[in-house]
């Protein structure tokens, strides 16, 4: 396990010139100051030491304005980390007890883990970005998992809109019991009439000649042959013709084809529709299928997942402590949770570094140092004032006490 022997640093942003052997007994390294003094600059330090060159070039113009180079030393005892930058690079060198390694990037990124972890920034983030943070020091990916689920999750919105329109559109509808399935073919009907009232009418003409022959045969006695034989032939053909057609229900049932064709129709539609709504249904239910689907292989992934502190989980909202949020935990709480976290996460590199340490109330700062005894962690802790024994003032970028 590594802690800081000794730091070196010369023209690093705010920093001239500093070289500090911090006490081994001591656990947690106070860095004092006024604002602007360079505290931050020599945890920013530490950082840049250990990350690789794209994530140091996050910080613009490392080097101390006016100058043309800078650099970092880190004395781990067994390995000793030089990062240098120039105006248009950055060099990494590590050394170790048998000389220079080979590939120092590779080795320094087996060490660290969760260097740039703050309790202090953690514990002042959003339930939110907690979780991020945390899923990105567990090292688990959920994002596909999310989006697929949130895909899944809109469509169903969607169908499940979809389905309550049809059923509104599907009780919307009005139809006259006996509605038949199909309309009725109203140029039939209208034939038909044609073709009795033809008939019909044919009919009447027979009859009213009958008649008028039959008084023409009781008037006209010397005409009977003549007009017996017009009988006889009327007669025949009277007895050809079919009975007389009642053509009210035909018209009746043309009276209402329209109205009955606007229900078969309607009927038909509704039909369609409830197909459509099963077909819904269906694909609702598979949405939801594969929505719990996810939720299991989501919760079978954390379930697999060793959080670093017994207790520690979370869900959609947040990070959960005991099962209740975190934020919902008192101050000294939340702080061992994160200081735990961090120190968890760090098996070999036992350094943590805290900005904003002043926020710490004396309870808390005492927590701190407890903790990092009993973890052996070395934590550098920045603060604007510090009037205790462990204390490395600095001032215009350089050392000017070192109490420890």
């Amino acid at each position: 396990m590594y802690r800081i022997v000794n730091l070196k640093a010369e023209n690093y942003l705010r920093l001239k010139a500093i070289d500090i052997t911090p006490d081994p007994d001591k656990s947690v390294i106070y860095l004092t100051g006024k604002n602007g003094a360079g505290k931050s600059s020599v945890l920013k330090a530490i950082w840049a030491a250990f990350e690789n060159k794209a994530l140091s070039k996050d910080v613009i113009s490392p080097i101390r304005e006016g100058e043309e180079s800078g650099s970092v030393t880190i004395d781990l005892g067994d390995l000793k980390v030089t990062r240098t930058w120039t105006q248009s690079d950055s060099y990494l060198k590590v050394e170790g007890a048998n000389g220079k390694i080979s590939s120092p990037q590779k080795l320094l990124d087996t060490l660290k883990s969760s260097l740039t972890f703050d309790p202090m920034v953690f514990i002042r983030e959003t339930p939110k970005e907690q979780r991020e943070t945390l899923i990105k020091l567990l090292g688990v990916d959920t994002d596909s998992l999310d989006v697929k689920r949130q895909a899944l999750f809109n469509e169903r919105t969607i169908e499940n809109r979809r389905e309550k329109e049809l059923k509104s559109q599907i009780d919307g509808f009005r139809i006259p019991e006996g509605t038949p399935d199909e309309p009725v073919k109203w140029e039939g009907l209208i034939q038909e009439i044609r073709e009795a009232e033809q008939r019909n009418s044919r009919l009447n003409v027979v009859k009213i000649s009958i008649q008028e022959i039959e008084t023409a045969i009781e008037a006209l006695k010397t005409q009977i042959f003549d007009k017996t034989e017009t009988l006889n032939r009327f007669k025949t053909e009277l007895g050809t013709l079919p009975g007389h057609i009642d053509t009210a229900e035909l018209e009746s049932q043309l009276s209402g084809a329209e109205t009955t064709n606007a229900a078969v129709e309607q009927k038909r539609q509704q039909t369609r529709l409830k197909g459509t709504l099963a077909e819904t249904q269906a694909k609702t239910t598979e949405l939801t299928h594969e929505i719990e689907q996810i939720d299991k292989d989501k919760k079978a992934l954390l379930k697999s997942v060793e959080f670093p502190v017994e207790g520690l989980s979370f869900n959609s909202d947040g990070v959960l402590w005991q099962g209740i949020p975190l934020s919902q935990a008192s101050s000294s709480e939340q702080i061992r949770v994160s200081l735990a976290m961090g120190m968890a996460m760090q098996p070999d590199l036992r350094i943590m570094m805290i900005q904003d340490g002043s926020l710490l109330d004396n309870g808390s700062r005492a927590v701190v140092e407890q903790m990092a005894r009993d973890h052996d962690m070395q934590v550098w802790c920045e603060v604007v004032d510090e009037s205790g024994e462990s204390a490395i003032i600095i001032e215009d970028g350089e050392v000017k006490q070192q109490q420890v």
